[in-house]
């Protein structure tokens, strides 16, 4: 009957509840866990810190990365729902190192305030092993890793502005020979033409043209009277081609610009162009020479001679 005892018991005892882990409900706990402590240069391994602490506490982790013995590649942390009213994070951290030799993780605290007061727990005491990739028989050892190498001095300050200067140089010279290729020669405006330049020039190419040649009396005084009238405008001003013969006479009577005697033979010749052009009379070839060189001396002596030029 003994056997079935035992068995019984046995089984009885495996069928108990787990017994559950008791958190402290004003302290901090700390449990770690770490994949491997014996690893080769370079390798990575996962290291978890699980924390658990009452509501309202602050938890404060410290770094773990130092220099070439301990590199800290990633970390994160998840906090974990319970049914109790404390509170629980897993930090999830991968680790490496590229230092041969014992290196303890971490030998800083955690600090854990709750109530205002700070208390500090030391870190899991959990040391790496790192060792060589190389097998036990290998007839060299790798060498420690260097320090980085320093990067070269920025340029002097000599050099950039000589560099600088260069640059300004060239931008400059293109500009200058862009601007020099599209310049625009400025020529100096001629004088304007005398008016009675103008004039004589016009009366020379009446007489030359064929109104003249063919006694052609009406259009030929008309032109004349047309020439004369345009002299009269650009000489004293006057809106000469518009105006009546009575209109040009009283503006130039108030004028002393014209001698009486000019006077005379301007309105004599215009009266007489009137007859002609509206009353539709007829001059022989004597009295057109005499119109022209009668218009051909008024312009001579009212001309105004431009300072230099000889009368």
């Amino acid at each position: 009957m003994k056997p079935y005892f035992l068995i019984l018991s046995l089984l009885i005892s495996g069928c108990q509840p787990a017994t559950k882990t008791v958190y402290p409900t004003d302290q901090l706990t700390l449990e770690s866990n770490c994949t491997q402590t014996n690893l080769t240069i370079g390798e990575v391994i996962e290291f978890t810190i699980t924390t658990t602490y009452p509501p309202e506490a602050l938890i404060q982790l410290p770094e773990l990365g130092r220099k070439k013995e301990i590199i800290q590649l990633e970390r994160n942390w998840e906090p974990v729902e319970r049914a109790d009213t404390l509170e629980q994070t897993h930090y999830h951290y991968r680790l490496t190192s590229f230092e041969l030799g014992t290196h303890q993780i971490s030998t800083n605290s955690i600090l854990f305030t709750y109530q205002g007061e700070t208390h500090a727990h030391p870190f899991p005491p959990i040391v790496l092993n790192v060792i060589s990739s190389l097998p036990p028989d290998a007839p060299f050892k790798l060498a420690p890793l260097r320090p980085p190498h320093p990067l070269p001095a920025r340029l002097p300050r000599w050099l950039i502005i000589v560099i600088i200067a260069g640059i300004i140089a060239y931008i400059m010279g293109r500009l200058s020979t862009r601007l020099w290729k599209n310049r625009t020669s400025t020529k100096p405006t001629p004088p304007p033409i005398p008016a009675h330049l103008i004039a004589l020039r016009q009366l020379e190419v009446l007489r030359a043209g064929p109104l003249m040649q063919a006694q052609q009396s009406e259009p030929f005084v008309t032109e004349l009277s047309c020439i004369l009238r345009r002299y009269l405008e650009a000489r004293f001003q006057l809106n000469a081609p518009d105006q009546t013969t009575e209109e040009i006479l009283a503006d130039l009577t108030r004028s002393p610009a014209l001698t009486p005697q000019q006077q005379t033979t301007l309105n004599t010749f215009l009266q007489q162009a009137d007859v002609v052009k509206f009353a539709k009379g007829e001059w022989e070839r004597t009295a057109m020479d005499e119109a022209f060189q009668t218009t051909r001396t008024f312009v001579q002596d009212t001309a105004q001679h431009p300072e230099g030029e000889p009368t």
